[in-house]
């Protein structure tokens, strides 16, 4: 389908006071925007939109709850109504209106009611249950978006929202730790082999060797119960070493 805009959802972002919302908001824009290399991109009501033609992927910016590639128009029910038609592909369907700001005159039912019934004027079934297909449409600031697909993110917080934490990297269950840290919206850096699989879910925050002038939360590291004796010998070689205490969050 082609698309002038993205329509994204955010995680756990949505449930912090406002002051905390909006500097975790602007943390998210900017980790999308270094990622994407995307300019325009707005925020409002709980959606962050990027206005681009171009195939985004978002599933590795924590803090994304979903998102859609979407047709932005004007909130004109004819309009929007030719685009339910245009891309709509033929199966079985239900059409999901949702109206987060509240210009638009019709309630969502309504909504659905008049674009569902052109769909079936045009063939279609409509299966609210057992849906094959189904036409998306939320209304923002004066516009409504389209849109088919609601992709799933990572969800978590957004990377830079929370301190910067020290990585023990030596096997694959210590990477799984540093994604744990970085879905908490923690910076890492690393001691020991370098984790190049964790750097496409870090954009805008580099990933560093340890510094000695870094001021880290603690240190993390991926051993678990099944090797106890290999955990406590990890433990103390990081407290002498680094003098930091150590988080272990894949205890199982």
């Amino acid at each position: 389908m082609r698309h002038n805009s993205i329509l994204v959802r955010y995680s756990e972002i949505g449930i912090k006071s406002r002051q905390t919302r909006k500097r975790w908001e602007k943390i998210l824009i900017r980790n999308i925007r270094e990622y994407l290399k995307v300019d325009d991109i707005i925020c409002s009501k709980g959606r962050i939109i990027l206005l681009t033609e171009r195939k985004c992927d978002l599933k590795n910016i924590f803090g994304i709850a979903s998102y859609s590639p979407a047709i932005k128009v004007d909130q004109d029910i004819e309009k929007i109504k030719k685009i339910a038609e245009e891309i709509y592909s033929g199966k079985k369907f239900r059409v999901s209106a949702k109206r987060i700001t509240k210009e638009f005159p019709y309630p969502s039912r309504r909504v659905n009611e008049i674009i569902g019934e052109a769909l079936v004027r045009r063939g279609g079934e409509v299966d609210l249950e057992n849906f094959e297909e189904e036409i998306g449409i939320e209304f923002l600031d004066n516009y409504a978006y389209i849109f088919k697909e609601r992709i799933k993110g990572p969800g978590g917080l957004p990377v830079g929202v929370q301190g910067k934490v020290l990585c023990f990297i030596e096997d694959e269950r210590d990477i799984k730790a540093g994604y744990m840290m970085l879905k908490r919206g923690c910076e890492i850096d690393y001691c020991g082999k370098k984790p190049v699989e964790l750097y496409k879910y870090s954009p805008g925050h580099e990933i560093r060797k340890y510094n000695r002038d870094t001021e880290y939360l603690f240190a993390v590291s991926g051993k678990n119960l099944d090797d106890f004796e290999e955990l406590i010998k990890t433990k103390r070689k990081i407290e002498k070493e680094y003098g930091l205490k150590t988080l272990f969050p894949v205890l199982v």
